[in-house]
């Protein structure tokens, strides 16, 4: 045997009769670490999922409204009578808003339905060119 192997069978007997020096307390910090390790990674994936939406200024209105709303609502129950008189206002703003949105789909469907008739009016006339050009082409090749 070589030195290099001497030292390296009596450095492998000092690792091998030395006593174990991972602790229960150890082992708790090192699983606690692992968890929050895990749980951050978890945060950080929601996080990057969540970027693809907050560029749009709907998606971020939607956001702000599902996180403020029920907080409000929760601090509002502590006054009382404040929660009815809420949910009254919401109710009427709601039925707003849904005449407004209505109103809007109307004129956008108009719109889009006028669009459409004129494209058709003006393929109709060229489909009646058509008709003339060929009823003209037919009538000329009879004579």
């Amino acid at each position: 045997m070589g030195m290099k192997e001497v030292l390296n069978s009596a450095s492998d007997a000092v690792k091998n009769n030395s006593p174990d020096l991972i602790t229960p307390i150890a082992k708790a910090c090192w699983s606690s670490y692992n968890m929050g390790c895990s749980a951050l990674k978890s945060i950080n994936n929601g996080a990057q999922k969540l970027r693809g939406y907050a560029n749009d200024p709907e998606s971020r209105e939607k956001i702000g409204r599902c996180v403020s709303h029920p907080l409000a609502r929760e601090g509002l129950k502590l006054i009382p009578g404040a929660s009815y008189a809420v949910g009254l206002a919401e109710a009427t703003v709601n039925h707003h808003r849904g005449v407004v949105s209505n109103s809007k789909k109307v004129e956008f469907l108009a719109e889009q339905v006028n669009r459409e008739i004129k494209e058709m009016q003006a393929e109709n006339k060229q489909l009646k060119a058509e008709v003339e050009s060929i009823k003209g082409s037919v009538h000329s090749s009879k004579l």
